[in-house]
């Protein structure tokens, strides 16, 4: 598969599966399936490269995207459980013809931060002096500008700082400089006393009590809320990108302290909370050490990015079953996906890998599955929701994380 037929098939997705009349986008190609905010975020961001690459005229992209951003601005925004989103955010999951919340689902952070960085886009882009382009600039600065305060969780908030600062030359926004100071300062306040990060709450581990009333149930996970490498080394890269190292911050020392603690002396391993597992944790936890300063040629995680490398696939891929958090014999073993091979690769790009055979495996692995026809798609679950009770499939991922690995590559070499 040529680079431009790769280009054009994965457009194709955004031009074809979509609603004319309000912009949305299918999550995937199942019957009955409901929109993706996140992939309706992706598509905002696709049309100009769409333009850029002969895929589609700028006057088509200019009517899709103000029919998207018009649809988001009148629709139903507040504490009905059908609105489309409620205080800044957006459910995840919409219906793709009346636009309204889908499935019961979350107001999720992070998918919000894909509709954003997609209508940002956009409005950077269409920079013309005309009518319809000057109101895809209005319509997405308003939207990116809405009033929230919604209780966010730690790993959102963290990816979402990332997000906000990589946007601020392309915003402008009054007060986003002490927004971002204040998320900051949230994620700071969220530190657990051993130093790493939990999802939601400080120091919710549970006292002797409620441990030994439930320490049989084994659903008692839901209780509490400690510490695990993947959040906190999301933390550390949020940090990271506003010069937070540690170096600096004793804050980012605490974290990288309560990380090597928690590493796999024998295996340079760490186990992963929000997805499966050691393939998530360790990546997370990695690239995070090395946005807090931690040098790629540190022996610790050396071994980490060593051991990683020795659970690839004969087709070149990685996989990782949820029979790793019931056996440690299944560490990294399991059959490759796309999103689980996109954690790997952007990992060892990050420790300076690029040019490993592994690697190069990895990329074409990568390649070879993504059909002129069919997206990447994940064979098995890749998401946790509780180890060893509850796991969870995120179609988005397959197609975002591959991207985002693919890109890192192409930047290292």
């Amino acid at each position: 598969m040529t680079e431009e037929i790769l280009q054009r098939d994965s457009f194709s997705y955004f031009a074809h599966e979509t609603n004319p009349a309000n912009g949305l986008i299918i999550d995937k190609t199942s019957p009955d399936c409901p929109a993706s905010i996140a992939a309706t975020g992706l598509a905002l961001a696709a049309y100009p490269v769409g333009i850029e690459r002969g895929f589609m005229a700028r006057p088509a992209a200019v009517e899709r995207t103000l029919v998207t951003l018009r649809f988001f601005w009148n629709s139903p925004h507040g504490p009905e459980t059908d609105a489309t989103g409620y205080q800044g955010f957006y459910y995840h999951f919409l219906d793709m013809r009346t636009g309204r919340r889908a499935w019961q689902c979350e107001l999720s952070t992070i998918d919000t931060a894909f509709l954003l960085a997609g209508m940002l886009t956009a409005a950077s882009y269409f920079d013309a002096d005309t009518a319809d382009e000057q109101e895809i600039r209005t319509l997405a600065d308003a939207l990116y500008g809405r009033d929230f305060e919604q209780y966010p969780d730690v790993d959102d908030t963290s990816r979402a700082l990332v997000f906000l600062q990589k946007m601020a030359p392309l915003t402008g926004r009054k007060g986003a400089a002490e927004s971002r100071k204040q998320g900051l300062h949230w994620l700071l306040k969220r530190q657990n006393s051993d130093g790493g990060w939990g999802a939601f709450d400080q120091d919710n581990i549970g006292g002797r009590v409620a441990k030994l009333f439930t320490k049989d149930l084994t659903d008692s996970v839901e209780l509490f809320d400690g510490s695990s490498a993947d959040n906190t080394g999301h933390v550390l890269a949020g940090l990271g990108a506003y010069g937070l190292t540690a170096k600096h911050s004793r804050s980012v020392r605490r974290a990288v302290r309560f990380l090597r603690r928690a590493q796999d002396p024998a295996t340079g391993l760490w186990e992963g909370r929000w997805g499966i597992n050691t393939l998530y944790g360790t990546t997370q936890a990695g690239t995070g050490l090395l946005r807090a300063g931690e040098s790629p040629q540190s022996p610790y995680l050396r071994m980490a990015a060593r051991t990683l490398m020795s659970f690839q696939n004969p087709d070149g891929g990685f996989g990782e079953s949820t029979l790793s958090y019931l056996d440690n014999g299944h560490h990294g073993r399991g059959a490759s996906t796309p999103t689980q091979t996109g954690w790997v690769l952007e990992f060892l790009c990050e420790m300076r890998f690029h040019e490993e055979y592994t690697v190069s495996r990895a990329v074409n692995y990568l390649l070879e599955t993504r059909s002129e026809s069919e997206p990447w798609r994940d064979a098995s679950v890749v998401g946790t929701g509780h180890p060893g009770i509850l796991y969870v499939d995120y179609p988005v991922y397959p197609q975002v994380f591959p991207v985002m690995a693919l890109a890192n590559y192409l930047e290292a070499v």
